[in-house]
This record gives C-alpha cells, structure tokens and sequence, in this order.
C-alpha cells in the first residue's frame, strides 16, 4: 500500500466539458494492455464498482511504524515516502475543499505521472500519463498483503477491506461513456492505446454531444469545396450550390433540428455525390465529378450523417 497525493481533474467535470448526454449511465475506462474498469455514474451499493458523479466519505490518515515499510523495516507493508504525509498524523482527516471525488490525474507528489511501457513479461509499468483515481468508498488503514507470513500484526489483511488501488486504471487511454449510440462503431481496444501514451492523449467517445465535432466537420466539409477544382472536378456552379445547401443544413443544426438537417443533407447532398461509391465512376447526376474529390465530399458527408443521429 501507499500514500499519495494526486494532483488531476474532477472525472465528472472533465465528462460535461465533452458534452456527456442525459443518457449516460457510467463509463468503462482502458489502459494500453487491454484492461478495463467500468464506473457507474452515480452511487452504487456494490463495494466494487467506484461511482463517477459525486463525492466520497471523508477519510483519515492511518499511521503506524510497524506498517511503514523502510530499509530498516522490510516487513512493513505501506510506503509514506510522500511529501504530504509529512503533514499528517495517524487519525488526522483527509480533507479536500471541494469534496473527494473521483479525478483523472496527471501528476502524482507534484511530478508529472511516469508514461506506462510495457515490460518484457507482457506487464503493464509506470503509471501515466493518465491515471483514474476513486478514494476509498468505505475509508479504511492500509491493511497487510494476503500472502503476508506473519497476520499477527496491527492491520492484517482483511478481503473485505477496501482496495481502492486496484480499481484505479493506470495508463488511462480510452474513456467510453455509455451507453454506445446507435450507429456509433466501438474502438477497437487491441489496436488503439499506446499512440496516446506516447502523444500524452486520452480518446473520449461515446453517449456524448456530438455538436461541436459536427461544427469543425462542416467547416472542414466547406473548406474542401472551396479548395476543389471547379474545372476538373466539379459540374458548372457546383460549388456554389453545394456550399449553398450545406449553409441549409448547417442553419438546421443551429436552429436545433438535427434530423430534419440530417435528411437534407441525405437527400440535397449525398446523393449527388454517391457515384463514385456506387459503381466505380460519377452518376451523371452527380456534382462532383472527378472520384478523388467526391470520395473525400461523401465520406465527410457520411460522417456529419452518422453524428446527427447521436442523440
């Protein structure tokens, strides 16, 4: 066991910062290796399943020289090496003005989170740059190992105790926030993870407002028009009245109507784009009519499809 002070955002600030949905019913968080841990949005009674919304009961800080583990004291089995500690004593509350809630930290004693490696025996190192953190739900001493020899000591193990260490996901790479949409594709949590360890990055997806990524895809989308070349790849007056009609979706979107925006661009747009996905070549209806630049309108179009019907 150990005692650490960590430093990280509030998970459920971070989770309404992404645009969560009224839907949400917890989330299930991945380290690079695979592993998972799911989390309930709110309270639940299981003792093993750490909520993500609201706080935790207060603590207090357990002290004891024959639990502190030193070079002088090898049959101890708590670590209170941190800074914090120092201004502790044993039965002293553990206190946070704003609650002890679950966070998602990035620094641990003031030192940014050491990125995870995988190890040679296929074991998952190092802690960061992400790590979820849940306090204890049933606040507890640091209680001795289960293979520990010698159980005649001031905290023995106890297996109902609470183990708050294992359930705390590290390497954090990928927050999936359920339930997963309809029509939404899951990750595909064997290929993706260390990237993000690597880039500092963590991927949340899933029951949340698609809104702002829908705004930057239609911006993109305007861009791409634009930058076509009206000579080659576009009918006469096409990009005109393409931009023109994904004005008309796009004031639907404001206006707060995504399913009427979402048949218009099906209808008004990717229709007179489908050629190439279709049979190889345009559709003589088709406004875009060289396959490099309709491929990129069309899948663009798709993707903002898919994403207004995430409600």
């Amino acid at each position: 066991d150990f005692y650490a002070e960590y430093r990280g955002v509030v998970l459920e600030d971070l989770l309404n910062d992404a645009g969560m949905l009224a839907s949400v019913t917890g989330i299930k968080v991945y380290a690079p290796d695979g592993w998972s841990q799911y989390h309930p949005l709110t309270a639940d009674p299981d003792p093993l399943l750490y909520h993500v919304i609201g706080d935790y009961p207060p603590a207090s800080y357990y002290y004891d020289g024959e639990a502190a583990y030193s070079q002088d004291n090898s049959l101890g089995w708590c670590e209170y090496t941190s800074p914090r500690c120092a201004a502790l004593t044993n039965g002293k509350s553990v206190e946070n003005p704003s609650g002890l809630k679950m966070v998602l930290a990035y620094q641990r004693d003031g030192v940014d989170l050491n990125p995870g490696v995988l190890t040679p025996s296929n074991k998952l190192d190092g802690e960061g740059p992400y790590r979820v953190v849940p306090p204890q739900k049933v606040p507890g001493p640091p209680d001795q190992r289960s293979t520990a020899a010698n159980q005649a000591v001031i905290w023995p193990f106890d297996n109902d105790a609470d183990h708050n260490a294992g359930f705390s996901t590290r390497s954090a790479t990928i927050i999936k926030v359920e339930p997963l949409p309809p029509g939404t594709t899951d990750i595909d949590t064997l290929e993706a993870g260390w990237k993000y360890v690597d880039e500092g990055k963590i991927v949340i997806y899933g029951a949340i407002d698609p809104t702002p990524i829908i705004q930057g895809s239609m911006n993109g989308l305007a861009a791409a028009i634009e930058a076509a070349d009206a000579a080659h790849a576009l009918k006469r007056g096409a990009k005109r009245m393409l931009l023109n009609r994904l004005n008309s979706v796009n004031r639907r979107i404001t206006k707060g109507r995504p399913a009427v925006a979402a048949r218009v661009l099906r209808t008004r747009l990717m229709r007179l784009t489908d050629g190439c996905q279709e049979t190889g070549k345009p559709h003589r209806h088709d406004w875009v009519t060289d396959c490099a630049a309709q491929d990129q309108i069309y899948w663009s179009l798709m993707s903002i499809n898919n994403l207004l019907n995430i409600r």
